[in-house]
């Protein structure tokens, strides 16, 4: 049976998650590509209650479904993208890929249900990553 996600509230997730982003900032602009994913496998497990591995065995629908928020489900993506983001950086190009197309994914599930501006903001830029990623 898969482990239910525990999401933090949307005003705590919000702080979390961008002091989460901060730290994974300052850890990859310090090259320290490894601390920088302990930083997010701990987000994940904080923000949500469940490895990022668990989450990565659902569906974009029912992920979408499961997390319920534009909020949320942004945060998920935000935090996948960076995993994205490290593997590109240490040269991982497939799996960066694999993450990004995933990221988008489920933000294309997330248009469906919330279908807000932000949101598909949010489609454009991981669009553009994955053509430039396929590019490369």
């Amino acid at each position: 049976m898969a482990t239910k996600v525990r999401a933090k509230p949307v005003a705590q997730l919000a702080v979390e998650l961008g002091n989460s982003l901060a730290r994974v900032s300052s850890k990859k602009s310090a090259g320290d590509f490894s601390g920088a994913q302990i930083v997010l496998r701990d987000a994940f497990k904080s923000l949500f209650g469940v490895e990022a591995s668990a989450l990565s065995e659902r569906s974009a629908l029912e992920l979408v479904a499961e997390l319920q928020t534009r909020e949320h489900v942004g945060a998920f993506v935000a935090l996948l993208s960076e995993q994205a983001d490290l593997a590109r950086r240490e040269g991982h190009k497939p799996e960066a890929l694999a993450l990004y197309r995933r990221a988008l994914s489920v933000q294309q599930e997330n248009l469906a249900r919330h279908p807000k501006e932000a949101v598909r903001a949010a489609i454009r830029a991981l669009e553009l990553k994955v053509v430039e990623l396929e590019g490369e």
